[in-house]
Protein backbone atom coordinates (compact mmCIF):
# COMPACT_ATOMS: atom_id res chain seq x y z
CA UNK A 1 0.00 0.00 0.00
CA UNK A 2 1.18 3.67 -0.74
CA UNK A 3 -0.35 6.06 1.38
CA UNK A 4 0.58 8.80 -1.24
CA UNK A 5 -2.57 6.74 -2.95
CA UNK A 6 -4.82 6.75 0.15
CA UNK A 7 -7.16 9.31 0.22
CA UNK A 8 -8.32 7.86 3.37
CA UNK A 9 -6.75 6.39 6.60
CA UNK A 10 -5.71 2.78 6.37
CA UNK A 11 -6.73 0.24 9.14
CA UNK A 12 -4.62 -2.51 9.79
CA UNK A 13 -4.92 -5.65 11.94
CA UNK A 14 -2.15 -7.74 13.28
CA UNK A 15 -2.21 -11.31 15.11
CA UNK A 16 -0.53 -13.05 17.51
CA UNK A 17 1.03 -16.50 16.81
CA UNK A 18 3.38 -17.40 19.17
CA UNK A 19 5.58 -15.80 22.27
CA UNK A 20 8.78 -17.01 23.15
CA UNK A 21 10.60 -18.39 25.64
CA UNK A 22 14.12 -18.16 26.09
CA UNK A 23 16.73 -18.58 27.69
CA UNK A 24 20.41 -19.94 28.49
CA UNK A 25 21.28 -23.43 29.47
CA UNK A 26 24.57 -24.55 31.09
CA UNK A 27 26.20 -26.94 33.42
CA UNK A 28 27.39 -25.50 36.97
CA UNK A 29 29.43 -28.50 37.46
CA UNK A 30 31.58 -27.75 34.57
CA UNK A 31 32.33 -24.54 35.57
CA UNK A 32 28.94 -23.20 33.49
CA UNK A 33 29.80 -24.27 30.49
CA UNK A 34 26.77 -23.89 27.78
CA UNK A 35 25.66 -27.12 26.85
CA UNK A 36 25.49 -27.19 23.33
CA UNK A 37 23.59 -29.75 21.76
CA UNK A 38 20.94 -30.45 24.45
CA UNK A 39 17.75 -30.80 23.72
CA UNK A 40 14.65 -29.40 25.55
CA UNK A 41 10.81 -30.05 24.98
CA UNK A 42 7.74 -28.18 25.68
CA UNK A 43 4.25 -28.98 26.89
CA UNK A 44 1.21 -27.56 27.36
CA UNK A 45 -1.90 -29.80 26.85
CA UNK A 46 -1.36 -31.49 23.13
CA UNK A 47 0.59 -28.57 22.18
CA UNK A 48 4.15 -29.47 22.18
CA UNK A 49 7.78 -27.24 20.91
CA UNK A 50 11.69 -28.31 21.03
CA UNK A 51 14.79 -26.36 21.03
CA UNK A 52 18.29 -27.71 20.60
CA UNK A 53 20.32 -26.04 22.94
CA UNK A 54 23.06 -23.17 21.09
CA UNK A 55 27.11 -23.16 21.24
CA UNK A 56 27.04 -19.52 21.48
CA UNK A 57 26.49 -19.24 25.47
CA UNK A 58 24.07 -22.11 25.69
CA UNK A 59 20.91 -20.23 24.29
CA UNK A 60 17.81 -21.45 23.11
CA UNK A 61 14.39 -20.88 22.12
CA UNK A 62 10.86 -21.75 22.08
CA UNK A 63 7.60 -21.18 20.81
CA UNK A 64 5.02 -20.93 23.26
CA UNK A 65 1.56 -19.33 24.17
CA UNK A 66 0.12 -17.72 27.39
CA UNK A 67 -0.49 -20.48 29.81
CA UNK A 68 1.52 -23.07 32.12
CA UNK A 69 4.20 -24.93 30.56
CA UNK A 70 6.11 -27.89 31.46
CA UNK A 71 9.78 -27.87 29.80
CA UNK A 72 11.67 -30.92 30.24
CA UNK A 73 15.01 -32.77 28.29
CA UNK A 74 14.04 -34.59 25.45
CA UNK A 75 13.80 -38.09 25.62
CA UNK A 76 17.19 -39.57 24.17
CA UNK A 77 20.45 -39.02 24.75
CA UNK A 78 19.58 -35.80 26.03
CA UNK A 79 17.79 -37.21 29.23
CA UNK A 80 19.95 -40.31 29.17
CA UNK A 81 23.00 -38.40 29.79
CA UNK A 82 21.83 -35.18 31.85
CA UNK A 83 19.10 -33.76 34.45
CA UNK A 84 17.62 -29.87 35.02
CA UNK A 85 19.74 -29.15 38.96
CA UNK A 86 17.94 -26.38 38.97
CA UNK A 87 16.17 -22.93 37.36
CA UNK A 88 16.84 -19.22 37.57
CA UNK A 89 13.69 -16.99 36.29
CA UNK A 90 9.99 -17.36 35.94
CA UNK A 91 10.22 -21.50 36.50
CA UNK A 92 9.78 -24.18 39.37
CA UNK A 93 11.93 -26.67 39.42
CA UNK A 94 10.04 -29.80 39.86
CA UNK A 95 10.66 -33.62 41.73
CA UNK A 96 10.12 -35.21 38.61
CA UNK A 97 12.78 -32.93 36.74
CA UNK A 98 10.11 -30.71 34.73
CA UNK A 99 10.21 -26.90 35.19
CA UNK A 100 6.71 -25.64 34.83
CA UNK A 101 7.38 -21.81 33.29
CA UNK A 102 4.05 -19.54 33.23
CA UNK A 103 3.93 -17.36 30.16
CA UNK A 104 1.68 -14.68 30.59
CA UNK A 105 2.87 -11.38 29.34
CA UNK A 106 3.15 -10.16 25.69
CA UNK A 107 6.94 -9.94 26.55
CA UNK A 108 9.45 -12.57 26.00
CA UNK A 109 9.69 -15.04 29.19
CA UNK A 110 14.01 -15.78 29.61
CA UNK A 111 14.89 -18.02 31.94
CA UNK A 112 18.41 -19.75 32.71
CA UNK A 113 18.83 -23.81 33.01
CA UNK A 114 20.86 -25.59 34.94
CA UNK A 115 21.76 -28.85 33.36
CA UNK A 116 24.52 -31.39 34.93
CA UNK A 117 25.77 -34.64 33.74
CA UNK A 118 24.39 -37.75 35.49
CA UNK A 119 26.69 -39.69 37.58
CA UNK A 120 28.21 -42.44 35.65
Amino acid sequence: IRLNDVEQGVHAEYGLEYLVIEGHSHDSAQYNTPTKGLQYDIVSGDTSYDTIVMANLGYFQLKAGPGIWSLSLREGPSRDIYQISDVEGPGDLQPNGEVTVTVGYLTSTFITVDATKRPG
